[in-house]
């Protein structure tokens, strides 16, 4: 049984440190967004995201078996039935909410089976 998990906005879900968002302004010049904008999470093309991210993702998914990161995605692998898959799904979904780690649930399989020549994702 596999089961995958793609997560929103992957670098968007890291909270900046108070120094770091000092440091990352925008400017917006047109409309009623005008003015100066102090980022408050991750972004592509922040040198420090593609290091953090897994940091963090790691922190939130710890090591528990079975359960394989990849960028955006995360996959639950399992030799056991469907009733007994999803207990590490469930586990890995409710750590993931604890730490207001979002998902695509459209991007999402869960409990499918794969041969070995299909990709996850």
């Amino acid at each position: 049984m596999i089961t995958t998990v793609d997560l929103a906005y992957a670098y968007g879900q890291l909270m900046l440190a108070k120094e770091t968002a000092r440091q990352c302004n925008s400017s917006v010049v047109e409309g009623k967004a005008t003015g100066t904008h102090q980022c408050q999470t991750g972004f592509h093309g922040l040198t420090d995201i593609p290091a953090e991210f897994p940091q963090a993702r790691d922190r939130t998914l710890g090591k528990q078996p079975g359960v394989f990161e990849f960028e955006d995605h995360v996959l639950i692998a399992s030799k056991e039935p469907p009733e007994e898959h999803q207990n590490p799904v469930r586990k890995t979904l409710k750590r993931m909410d604890q730490e207001e780690m979002a998902s695509k649930l459209e991007k999402c399989t869960f409990e499918s089976y794969f041969s070995k020549t299909e990709r996850a994702w």
